[in-house]
């Protein structure tokens, strides 16, 4: 893969591989261009396509990224995620559902439901918000979905 035509700090972030990485830029700054040769970097150096997470902010954003690391990579780019947020996040309650029902958990997804009802519904008391607070600390720390999963339904 060919960086040249990458500037200095572009060219850095992509030839990080030890851990994550955050790249915070302006519009029209190469973001995706930086990200997408940093995928294509990663595998050249061994990383497996499936312990690739690429996350943004748009549905947009997250298939113009898919599709630049198709053209770089090919059809290792099918076992990379690569999404929004919001879809992640529904992806992993999706494949952890049995597992949340059996502890316990109401699973209800709607795409119509106001946001300040489900708050009401999940907070009604103070100590609950600060519980779920002091869990997702705890959760920053944590590995696996299913160690998250515990946290989230102690």
């Amino acid at each position: 893969m060919n960086i040249e035509t990458l500037n200095n700090p572009q060219k850095e972030a992509v030839k990080h591989i030890d851990g994550p990485m955050l790249v915070l830029a302006g519009a029209g700054s190469g973001k995706t261009k930086v990200l997408t040769s940093r995928i294509a970097y990663l595998i050249e150096n061994g990383i497996s396509p499936a312990n690739i997470l690429a996350i943004t902010f748009t549905n947009k954003a997250a298939k113009e990224m898919k599709e630049r690391v198709t053209n770089l990579i090919g059809s290792d780019a099918n076992y990379i995620q690569i999404s929004t947020f919001h879809s992640l996040g529904l992806k992993i309650v999706k494949e952890n559902a049995e597992f949340l029902e059996s502890k316990g958990a109401g699973i209800w997804l709607r795409a119509d439901a106001n946001p300040d009802e489900i708050i009401d519904l999940v907070f009604k008391d103070e100590n609950k918000l600060i519980e779920m607070r002091e869990n997702a600390i705890k959760l920053a720390k944590k590995n696996s979905t299913k160690e998250i999963c515990d946290i989230l339904l102690k």
